[in-house]
């Protein structure tokens, strides 16, 4: 069972270590962050999700250069995110942690499906053996189905139920 958006934040003291271990503890076994590369400093966030996975024994999917965010961020040159992205799966691959890949999350709000299969492409080229996951909300509207082809699974993401309601967890 897994957790996905795995970071620190308010809700878990800001502590990755001591968030990670009660969540090992109640039965969570793999994590997946959006986390990988997005922003300055994110760095140090990373290092320490990847340590205590390792210490752990927990596996991450990570999301490499995330395109939803790369304008905001890093200009929007898309041809240096492919090298990004490439570089990323490269060294990320080699962590013992490292279960698999996020390839895209609301992937239809930002992005055309070719686009997610030349990522998809791309990770598979240099990382076979890992799985990669695209994660999107169920609409009525079908929008998702084009996108399913170009990752091993499908994340049906079920949030539009809270539209207008808190984003306290507390509170759901």
């Amino acid at each position: 069972m897994g957790v996905s958006s795995f970071r620190a934040c308010k809700y878990n003291g800001n502590d990755v270590a001591a968030a990670m271990a009660e969540l090992k503890d109640v039965g969570f076994n793999t994590y997946s962050t959006y986390i990988y590369g997005w922003k300055p400093g994110d760095e140090k966030q990373y290092a320490a999700l990847v340590r205590e996975s390792g210490r752990l024994d927990v596996p991450a999917m990570f999301e490499p250069a995330p395109r939803s965010i790369w304008k905001q961020f890093h200009g929007g040159d898309m041809r240096k995110r492919e090298a990004v992205l490439v570089d990323q799966v490269v060294k990320g691959r080699e962590l013992a942690c490292t279960f698999g890949w996020t390839i895209g999350d609301d992937t239809a709000d930002n992005r055309t499906p070719e686009e997610l299969a030349r990522d998809y492409r791309i990770i598979r080229a240099i990382d076979p053996d890992a799985l990669t996951i695209s994660a999107d909300y169920l609409g009525y509207d079908g929008r998702e189905q084009p996108y399913m082809a170009y990752a091993d699974v499908f994340d049906a993401e079920l949030y539009p139920f809270r539209k207008g309601r808190s984003e306290d967890p507390g509170e759901l």
